[in-house]
């Protein structure tokens, strides 16, 4: 048997029931934007750049949906792992790509850009195209030359 249940409509058909789009259940969870994979940029990302992303994003979702953010170094490394001195390159490589501006205060203040003023890095790799099964094909990636 399949996990979609089956009930009784008003008009006595059978309706499936639709499954909570909740991969988690009902533990707490959050998304990444899409936009950083419709853009390749969580292709392009390293690590500790996507994993500080996401910490910005959480710290953010925890202060009530705030876009700035006041943290140093160390407090981040509290709950991502990236070391302070990794987590200086980090802060300039996400302001490269447009994702966040890091204000020199103390601490540091970080403000979330929206997706809009992102910058795609250059065009190359493979592209998720709508497709059944998804489908890469050797065109699209990278030459290993």
């Amino acid at each position: 048997m399949g996990s979609r249940e089956q009930s009784r409509g008003t008009d006595g058909r059978a309706q499936k029931k639709r499954r909570p789009r909740k991969p988690l259940g009902d533990t707490p969870f959050y998304a990444p934007p899409l936009a950083l994979y419709d853009l390749g940029l969580a292709r392009h990302m390293k690590n500790a750049e996507f994993v500080r992303y996401q910490t910005l994003l959480r710290v953010g979702n925890y202060h009530y949906g705030s876009d700035m953010i006041h943290a140093d170094l160390r407090e981040l490394e509290k709950l991502d792992g990236i070391a302070p001195r990794t987590g200086r390159e980090v802060n300039i490589r996400l302001a490269e790509y447009g994702l966040v501006r890091v204000l020199k205060t103390h601490p540091r203040t970080y403000i979330l850009l929206r997706p809009e003023s992102w910058k795609p890095p250059k065009p190359h790799g493979p592209r998720i195209a709508q497709a059944d099964p998804l489908k890469v094909r050797e065109h699209d990636l990278p030459s290993r030359t």
